[in-house]
């Protein structure tokens, strides 16, 4: 009797294991590795097989693998016809990477990713067979095809010039039910240059590379993020600049300071003019400082010197007290004997 109660409570306990529910993320261990197929045990529940087209995802997972290894997989069906739960690195991949885009997305956060394929009009990659496109039109300045004429061809030829290079783009579309997602690295970059410009201050030295020359001024690249501009009334202190090129020439690392700010526009004045005056002015303000300290030495030495008689006509009187007091005794001295 007690037999056929065990087996009945084993029965029961069958009927409460629940499989894996289709199109959620679950972890096992791998228990063999053959050459294209993995087997999972699922807590002892269930063993789960992963094979085929659904063994590839972007870490190379499966090859990777060896027998003891924990790996989170999705699952696709409960039970085959074989018994056993099939699962997916693809797809667990896939689910991983939606959840870094679609948290990206929510909190306006950057991403870094990487083109694989250019057409005229823009770039396209694919993250665990999500696709993205990132849109001419949302190229960072640095990146974007500027060709005579607009010419299509040159275009393409520019764009699969930027293939296999990471870039870092902020999410502006995302459409998780069609897989797809729509980039753009010239908000990224926006974000990142008014971030360096609040953290520029007036009157900081700052490094730069000569960029353009114009007859207005000098464009000056200080960073990938920053431009600065010498107008050409802030090229020099010795002078009238009329022609900027005369004394600049594109490629050129020069040193200026920061005399505006402006980040709602993107713009950063500077000058070499104001840094060379600052450079001429150091040796003067030096010489000053060297003169107000012997000044200040001079007074002192006079002030000692003038101390020196006071303490001297201090002890002078001291001891004419000291002799008239004795004066006083001898006259008491004088009377005594008279009496």
């Amino acid at each position: 009797m007690s037999t056929t109660q065990s087996m009945d409570e084993i029965i029961q306990n069958m009927d409460d294991i629940k499989l894996p529910q289709p199109g959620t993320l679950i972890d096992g261990k791998v228990v063999a590795k053959h050459q294209n197929k993995l087997l999972i045990d699922l807590d002892g529940v269930t063993t789960g097989i992963i094979s085929g087209r659904e063994a590839k995802d972007a870490e190379d997972t499966a090859k990777n693998a060896k027998v003891g290894d924990e790996i989170s997989a999705y699952v696709i069906d409960p039970e085959n016809d074989e018994g056993y739960t099939v699962l997916s690195l693809r797809k667990a991949g896939q689910e991983r990477t939606w959840k870094r885009f679609i948290d990206a997305y929510e909190n306006e956060n950057s991403v870094t990713v990487k083109a694989n394929e250019a057409n005229k009009g823009g770039l396209l990659l694919d993250v665990n067979g999500i696709k993205g496109f990132i849109p001419v039109s949302q190229l960072a300045p640095m990146h974007y095809p500027r060709v005579n004429d607009a010419d299509a061809n040159q275009i393409l030829q520019r764009l699969q010039a930027l293939v296999g290079i990471e870039f870092k783009v902020k999410i502006i579309n995302i459409d998780k039910e069609n897989g797809k997602l729509i980039l753009s690295e010239r908000a990224a970059m926006e974000e990142q240059r008014q971030e360096a410009l609040e953290g520029l201050d007036i009157g900081t030295e700052v490094e730069g590379e000569v960029s353009r020359i114009t007859p207005f001024g000098v464009f000056v690249k200080l960073n990938d993020e920053i431009n600065g501009l010498i107008h050409v009334t802030e090229l020099s202190g010795d002078g009238e600049v009329k022609d900027a090129g005369e004394i600049l020439k594109i490629g050129d690392k020069i040193k200026a300071k920061v005399i505006a700010v402006e980040p709602e526009e993107h713009r950063v004045g500077l000058s070499i003019k104001a840094l060379t005056e600052e450079i001429s002015e150091a040796p003067e303000e030096e010489e000053e400082n060297k003169a107000d300290k012997e000044s200040e030495s001079n007074e002192e030495e006079k002030a000692v010197t003038e101390e020196k008689p006071k303490k001297s006509v201090k002890k002078k009187v001291v001891k004419k007290k000291s002799t008239t007091k004795k004066n006083d005794d001898d006259v008491k001295n004088d009377d005594h004997d008279d009496a």
